[in-house]
């Protein structure tokens, strides 16, 4: 019956360890996600203003393109 136990407790243990580690891969998912959007949101960003630089300068008849 010790024996037993001590399985179950270890088999237990073991199901704590997996559940941990799908918790930190799913943290670590939202983690990368949310680091890649914010790449995206800055290049789009930087693509806008450059766009915008452009039609400034279009308007003022200085064209640097």
């Amino acid at each position: 019956e010790i024996i037993f136990e001590h399985d179950t407790l270890q088999q237990t243990i073991i199901e704590l360890k997996d559940k941990r580690n799908d918790h930190y891969r799913l943290i670590e998912q939202v983690n990368e996600w949310e680091r890649d959007s914010i790449m995206k949101i800055q290049r789009t960003a930087t693509d806008i203003r450059e766009d915008i630089e452009k039609l400034i300068a279009l308007q003022n008849g200085n064209i640097c393109i």
